[in-house]
C-alpha cells in the first residue's frame, strides 16, 4: 500500500521495496505474493522451508535436505538454545558475514544440483542494505 501511494505522488524516497517471508504456511498464498511483488518490481527474499534456514547459515555451511522447519530447529538447537517466540536476533549479528558466504555457498551448490530445499536469498537483501548503508565500503557485494 505504502508503495502505490508513494508512486501515485511520485515521492519514491527509496531505491527498492523488499518482500520478506519463507515458504511456510499456504502456497496459494506464497504464489500470489510472488506474482504481486513481480508485478510491482519489488525484491524477493525468501526462505524455504523457513526462515529459520538463513538463521541457521550463521553457524553453519549446509545444503542438506531441510524438509520442513521442524528440521532446521533441530539443526539449530546444536548451537543456540532456539525458540520462535523469543529469539533474540543479536546472538547472530556478529555472524552475518558468515551467513552471506554460506548461502551463496549453498546457491552455488544448488546450482550444479538442483534441488528446492533448503535456499534462501536474505543474502541478497542483506548485500544491497550494507551497499546503501557504506557505499564506498562494501563488506557484502550486491
Amino acid at each position: 500500500m505504502l508503495v502505490t501511494e508513494r508512486k501515485a505522488a511520485r515521492q519514491l524516497p527509496y531505491d527498492a521495496a523488499w518482500l520478506v517471508f519463507d515458504s511456510v504456511g499456504p502456497l496459494v498464498n506464497g504464489f500470489a505474493a510472488i506474482t504481486v511483488a513481480i508485478l510491482h518490481k519489488y525484491r524477493l527474499a525468501i526462505s524455504a522451508p523457513c526462515i529459520e534456514y538463513w538463521i541457521l547459515l550463521h553457524f553453519q555451511y549446509t545444503d542438506a535436505y531441510l524438509c520442513d522447519y521442524r528440521a532446521v530447529e533441530r539443526s539449530l538447537k546444536d548451537y543456540c538454545e532456539y525458540d520462535k517466540k523469543s529469539f533474540d536476533p543479536k546472538i547472530i549479528l556478529d555472524k552475518t558475514g558468515t551467513a552471506v558466504n554460506n548461502t551463496r555457498m549453498a546457491r552455488n551448490s544448488q546450482a550444479r544440483v538442483p534441488k528446492e530445499l533448503p535456499a534462501t536469498d536474505m543474502d541478497l537483501l542483506v548485500a544491497q542494505m550494507n551497499a546503501m548503508a557504506h557505499p564506498d565500503y562494501r563488506l557484502f557485494e550486491a
